[in-house]
């Protein structure tokens, strides 16, 4: 059965050239090579994939991180967002370490990363900056039919979800993202700055742009327009109350469509 799986930019052309070469190595024998171990090991990476050109500063593809971290004796072949080798159990071991370092490398690099960036988006900009900023709550709770977001833009750029696709997490459903339909409202460039502001220092804003699990609610940040962008924060909340309490505190005054929209969304997610 054939699989289709979706490979990060350049990945493409690796599967391509590690498939030939597992193939036919350079004296036309292939994996069945009598000096290769016995045990052929399977491992899912999935969602070390998506971390390929972030891994690696220089741009080095994942299999050659692997390379690196694992004996040089494992013939390796990454196909499909599967890392196939043949390795007896000490190799084992040693190649799921590796992944296991990377794995946590990455994990690292996001929580350094979101913490970065709530502080840019909280201390970098200039009054009005925030006109390209992008607001989005995604329910990610238990449902039973599909729940439509929460979007806000400002009024001088029309809101789009696409920018926040190509930060999605591994393990949290999006689902209702992509039914393309959303409780929506504009906030002039100066709401944006008040709205942004709320969101980024509430005091439950760093431990939950950490978590990595899903929760309730996703809420996601993206900078589409200043010279920052994107700094992108994306945040695990266990219900929406207590930030939709904050945003209308911050815009609602002087935004009366805003406070019905969020009124409105908060029953739809029975905040």
């Amino acid at each position: 059965m054939m699989t289709r799986t979706f490979l990060p930019p350049g990945a493409a052309g690796l599967v391509l050239l590690v498939l030939a070469a597992a193939a036919l190595d350079g004296r036309g024998r292939g994996l069945a090579d009598e000096r290769a171990p016995a045990a052929t090991r399977v491992l899912d990476v999935r969602d070390l994939l998506r971390w390929d050109f972030r891994i690696a500063p220089d741009r080095r593809p994942l299999l050659a991180v692997i390379r690196e971290r694992a004996p040089r004796d494992v013939e390796l072949e990454l196909a499909y967002a599967t890392l196939v080798y043949r390795a007896d159990d000490a190799q084992h071991e040693a190649v799921a370490r590796a992944l296991a370092d990377l794995r946590d490398e990455a994990g690292r690099r996001e929580l350094e990363r979101a913490e970065a960036n709530l502080a840019s988006l909280a201390s970098d900009y200039r009054s009005g900056e925030h006109g390209g900023t992008f607001v989005k709550l995604t329910w990610t709770g238990p449902q039973s039919e599909p729940v439509p977001g929460l979007a806000i833009h400002s009024t001088t750029r029309i809101f789009d979800a696409v920018p926040f696709r190509a930060f999605r997490r591994q393990g949290i459903h999006y689902g209702n993202d992509d039914i393309g339909v959303f409780y929506s409202f504009a906030a002039t460039p100066e709401e944006m700055d008040r709205l942004v502001q709320a969101i980024v220092t509430a005091p439950f804003a760093k431990e939950a742009a950490k978590r990595t699990e899903a929760l309730t609610v996703s809420l996601s940040l993206i900078d589409t327009w200043s010279p920052r962008r994107p700094n992108y924060v994306e945040m695990q909340l266990g219900e929406g109350g207590a930030i939709l309490d904050r945003i209308d505190a911050a815009v609602g005054e002087t935004n009366p469509t805003a406070r019905a929209v969020i009124r409105d969304y908060r029953r739809s997610i029975g905040g």
